[in-house]
């Protein structure tokens, strides 16, 4: 799972937003009939777990053969997700969008790492805020001249990741950009 983002908190420390759900149902086709299969580390279908940025699922003791469809079912505000799908039988192909198929799955080459992998990525543009202090009326000029303090705290909604920062203009007014604030944040 990789989330790419620019966006920071108000310490500048980067942030994330996660975790997300996915699902994922997985059959074989033998001697004319299909069944539906599960990973050793699950009991039911679909199979269902949460991971946020850095995280993986192995599904293990899948038969090779098997077709599973992964979906992500909470992209958490993502305008882009994509995904990216290999088996040691085919080489990596990208879509966009919530859900792919991958398979024929093949023999595990790598059980480490596993041979066939999706990787799903979101990516969340940035935004920035501009504060602007003006002045007006005769005595601005008196008890205008500042610090002025602004409390910034921006959440978009569904996301617990927000930014928070007191801003200060000084000197009466002017004007301060703060970056890098998760784009669709209010």
């Amino acid at each position: 799972k990789t989330v790419t983002t620019n966006a920071v908190d108000g310490s500048g420390t980067a942030t994330r937003p996660g975790p997300f759900s996915f699902s994922v149902v997985c059959t074989f086709t033998h001697d004319g009939v299909t069944d539906t299969v599960i990973g050793d580390e699950f009991s039911a279908s679909p199979m269902t777990f949460s991971l946020s940025h850095g995280g993986s699922q192995a599904i293990t003791g899948l038969p090779t053969g098997s077709s599973c469809t992964v979906t992500e079912s909470t992209p958490v505000g993502s305008p882009t997700t994509s995904m990216r799908k290999t088996t040691s039988s085919a080489g990596p192909t990208s879509t966009n969008g919530l859900s792919t198929t991958i398979g024929p799955l093949t023999k595990d080459t790598n059980p480490t790492t596993g041979t066939n992998t999706v990787q799903v990525t979101n990516t969340y543009p940035v935004g920035s805020l501009k504060i602007t202090k003006s002045l007006q009326g005769g005595a601005s000029t008196q008890f205008g001249t500042g610090p002025f303090t602004f409390h910034i705290e921006c959440t978009q909604p569904g996301i617990a990741a927000t930014y928070t920062k007191n801003v200060t203009i000084t000197g009466g007014a002017g004007s301060q950009t703060v970056a890098n604030i998760l784009a669709g944040s209010v």
